[in-house]
């Protein structure tokens, strides 16, 4: 499959504007002084889902390598791999900073609905990002060619991650 090749300053300039566009929550929930009424905890755990999945799938085809893509990044890689990569990375950790504020400033008489997304988040991650992570870890200085174990993880991984 041939991948359109963008250039990488309009990639550049797209993870800028990504920044941009979640400054007006970040500064409305900030300056709120620790009220986040009006924000469904809900979705942004829907959201940070799906910005978690998007960035362990990432993670997984450029970071891990475990089999060559040519659907999701170009073989061999290329910046503009990395710089898509660091796109999924700001938006999961923006939508965590969110996240992470709505937890904090939540009403404290909806601490039922609080514990739920926290606790389905905190298991969305083991299931995940948390694998991915641990064998970037663990395999960090691997051959290039990946053993037969490597390759069943990043399959099970793979097809788990794009399944949920």
């Amino acid at each position: 499959m041939l991948l359109y090749n963008m250039p990488d300053w309009l990639r550049i300039l797209l993870v800028i504007l990504t920044c941009a566009s979640f400054a007006p929550q970040l500064y409305l929930l900030i300056a709120r002084h620790g009220d986040a009424s009006g924000l469904d905890l809900r979705y942004v755990l829907l959201n940070l889902a799906v910005a978690t999945e998007l960035f362990a799938i990432s993670f997984l085809v450029i970071v891990n390598n475990i089999e060559p893509s040519d659907v999701f990044a170009h073989n061999p890689l290329r910046a503009g791999d990395w710089i898509n990569l660091v796109n999924f990375g700001v938006i999961w950790v923006l939508w965590l900073v969110i996240f992470l504020i709505g937890v904090a400033y939540y009403s404290r008489e909806n601490g039922r609905l609080v514990a739920v997304v926290v606790t389905a988040y905190i298991s969305l991650l083991m299931i995940s990002l948390v694998p991915v992570f641990a064998d970037a870890i663990a395999n960090g200085n691997a051959p290039a060619e990946p053993s037969n174990d490597r390759r069943w993880f990043g399959a099970s991984s793979s097809g788990f991650i794009r399944s949920t």
